[in-house]
Order: structure tokens, then sequence, then C-alpha cells
């Protein structure tokens, strides 16, 4: 008589249902060539040293697109690409918020960073439509990577 364990199929099951862990970034991401490699360095879970100083990198690359972005909107503000009104949630949470984005949007990963994460914004926090023009946000400006779209 074969005795089979009931066990198997539950445990299979469950470590199937599981969320996949991230892998830890790879020296490489760092280069940040693509919004892959900055999804990587910023999906890192900050247990250890090494992980902490992947969130640090990541949150400083993030506030720097944030405020190079906030600068070109200032000097031209006919074309906003991001308005965000009631505040901003705090960095933890923006970028929580940036990677599930990402995620949910394949054709971003091949992207450069900064341009995804203009888009993010952009998505995110879009202008309202103003009276003069009756449109909303104005993409016509430079983008987050100098190029005129």
């Amino acid at each position: 008589m074969v005795r089979r364990s009931v066990f198997g199929p539950i445990l299979l099951a469950l470590a199937m249902s599981a969320p996949a862990v991230a892998a830890p970034p790879t020296p490489d991401n760092f280069d940040l060539r693509t919004t892959a490699d900055l999804v990587a360095v910023c999906s890192a879970t900050p247990t250890d040293l090494a992980s902490a100083a992947d969130a640090g990198f990541c949150h400083g690359y993030m506030v720097g697109v944030y405020r190079v972005l906030e600068e070109v909107q200032a000097a031209r503000p006919s074309a906003r690409m991001f308005c965000p009104t009631g505040g901003m949630p705090n960095r933890t949470d923006a970028i929580a918020a940036f990677v599930a984005w990402v995620g949910g949007r394949p054709d971003e990963l091949a992207k450069v960073p900064q341009e995804s994460v203009a888009d993010y914004f952009a998505a995110t926090y879009p202008c309202p439509a103003t009276a003069a023009t009756g449109r909303g946000r104005a993409r016509s400006g430079p983008t987050a990577t100098g190029a005129t779209r």
C-alpha cells in the first residue's frame, strides 16, 4: 500500500502563493542605465547595512530627479508635467508606489530611469485642465533627460 503525504501538495501550494522576495541588486544595477536597474535598487529590503545603503542610494536618486523636475517646472510654468496637490507622500511610500507603478507597466523598464520617474509623477499627479488652453498638463517641454518632446 502506497501512502501519500497530504503535506506535499499543501507545502507546494504555500510555496507557490508566497510573495517573491526581490533579489539584492547587483553592482551593475547601480549604473542606473534603465528603469529596471532603479527598480532593482529601490526594491531592496532594508534588513542589513548593505540594503540600507541601497535604500539610501535609491532615496537620493529619486529626490534628486524630483528636485530637477521641480526646477524645470519652475523655469517653464506653462509646461508643467505634474502638479502635486495636497502634498506629497513620504519618500518611502512614494518610492514603493513608483516601484508598484512600474510593475504594472513593463514598457517602462527599458527607459532611462529619470524618464520613468517623470512619467510616474505626471501620471500620479496630473495637472488640472486650464481654462485658457482647455488642456491638462503640458508635455511639450523638456523631458527629464533634456530632450524636447
